[in-house]
C-alpha cells in the first residue's frame, strides 16, 4: 500500500513567505516520515492556491528531497504550450532526478480557465489534442503536430526524461469511462468520490486492464485523496478539522461564487459530513487505521493521497498528523493493497 500527500497550497492567514518556509518544511518532513509520494493542485485566480504553477514549486521541492516522489495532481494541459510543457517536464525530471509524476488534466473549473482568456467548451478537445502531443513528444527526438489548436514544426526535444519512456501520469477520475481510459493507457486514476462511489470506477478500472493483456506488476494504481486529520484524542482532531474545513471550502468555493458559476456538488458544507460518507477523515491513530482499512476495502485502492495542510490548520496541527500517520498508522499497511 502507497500513501502521498496533496496540496493546495491555500491561503491560511499566514504571511505568503512565511507559509512558502513551512510548506517547504512540510515536504521535508514527509520524505523523512516515509510518505512515498508529494502531489500539489494548479489553481488560477483563487486564494485556493498561492503557488498557481505547480511547476516551480516542484523545481523548488526537488532541492529539498532526496527520496520522496515529486508530482502534479494536475498540470492543467490547456493552460500550456506543448513545447513549453514538454520542456518543464523534461526539467523537472533531471531536477528530480527522475522522481516526477505528471498528473494531467483539462480543468473542471470554467472561471479559472477563463483566467488564461481560453473558452472553457474547448478544453475538452484541447486536452485531448495537448495529450497527443505530449506522448509523441516524450518519445520523439523532433516534434511535428498539426492540428485545431497548435501547430509545431520541426522542434527538438532536447530536454530528455530520465524515466524512460515517460514519467508516470495520472488523471483526476470521476466516471467509468476515464477510468476504463486511464486502464488502457497506463495511467494512474485518483479520485475525491466517497468509496462506495469510487468502487465501480476501480472494477471497471480492473477490467479494462484485463482486456489489454498486460502484466499485473506493470498496472497503474488506483487511489483516492482524503482531507485528513490526526490526534491522540479524537474529539480534539474532529473539532480541529471542522474548524479548518470551513476555510478551506470557503476557499475552494470562492472564485465560483465571485463568478455566479454553480460549483459541482463534490465537497459538503461541513467536515462532518464529508466525513459521514468516506470523503475525509479526523480521529485518533486508531480510528486512522480502521478508517484506511475501510476504505481500501470498499473503494478497491492500492494507494491513497492525504490533504494533511487545508484551511488555516497550523503548522504544529499537520505535523503531528504527519508524524502520527507514519508512526501508528502506515506500518500497518506495509503488506496491504488491493489486489484485484
Amino acid at each position: 500500500m502507497q500513501f502521498g500527500v496533496t496540496d493546495h497550497i491555500d491561503l491560511s492567514g499566514v504571511a505568503p513567505a512565511a507559509l512558502v518556509r513551512q510548506r517547504l518544511e512540510l515536504v521535508e518532513l514527509y520524505e523523512r516520515l516515509g510518505f512515498d509520494r508529494y502531489m500539489v493542485t494548479e489553481h488560477h485566480g483563487t486564494p485556493l492556491n498561492l503557488f498557481p504553477s505547480p511547476h516551480l514549486w516542484l523545481a523548488a521541492a526537488s532541492q529539498r528531497t532526496h527520496r520522496i516522489r515529486l508530482g502534479t495532481l494536475v498540470s492543467l494541459l490547456p493552460l500550456y504550450h506543448p513545447v513549453r510543457l514538454l520542456e518543464e517536464i523534461g526539467e523537472l525530471d533531471l531536477l528530480t532526478s527522475g522522481r516526477l509524476e505528471l498528473g494531467i488534466g483539462r480543468g473542471v473549473s470554467p472561471p479559472e480557465i477563463a483566467t488564461y482568456g481560453i473558452d472553457p467548451a474547448d478544453t475538452p478537445a484541447m486536452f485531448a489534442e495537448m495529450y497527443e502531443i505530449l506522448l509523441r513528444g516524450l518519445s520523439s527526438e523532433v516534434l511535428n503536430h498539426e492540428g485545431r489548436f497548435y501547430s509545431i514544426a520541426d522542434v527538438l526535444m532536447v530536454v530528455p526524461t530520465v524515466q524512460k519512456p515517460r514519467p508516470p501520469l495520472w488523471y483526476g477520475v470521476g466516471s467509468g469511462e476515464r477510468a476504463e481510459w486511464c486502464a488502457r493507457n497506463g495511467i494512474n486514476m485518483m479520485s475525491l468520490l466517497p468509496p462506495d462511489r469510487v468502487r465501480p470506477l476501480t472494477d471497471r478500472f480492473l477490467a479494462a486492464w484485463e482486456e489489454t493483456g498486460r502484466p499485473e506488476h506493470e498496472r497503474p494504481l488506483r487511489g483516492v485523496n482524503r482531507n485528513l486529520v490526526i490526534a491522540e484524542d479524537g474529539e480534539e482532531a474532529r473539532r480541529v478539522a471542522g474548524d479548518a474545513y470551513v476555510a478551506f471550502r470557503q476557499r475552494l468555493m470562492f472564485l465560483w461564487e465571485r463568478s455566479g458559476v454553480p460549483a459541482p456538488p463534490v465537497f459538503p458544507p461541513t467536515f462532518a459530513q464529508w466525513q459521514a460518507v468516506g470523503g475525509a477523515f479526523a480521529g485518533d491513530p486508531e480510528e486512522a487505521r480502521q478508517y484506511v482499512a475501510e476504505q481500501v476495502e470498499l473503494a478497491g485502492l492500492d494507494t491513497m493521497s492525504f490533504h494533511l495542510a487545508f484551511g488555516d490548520l497550523s503548522f504544529e496541527n499537520v505535523n503531528r498528523t504527519a508524524e502520527l500517520f507514519a508512526a501508528e498508522v502506515m506500518p500497518a499497511f506495509a503488506e496491504v493493497g488491493a489486489k484485484s
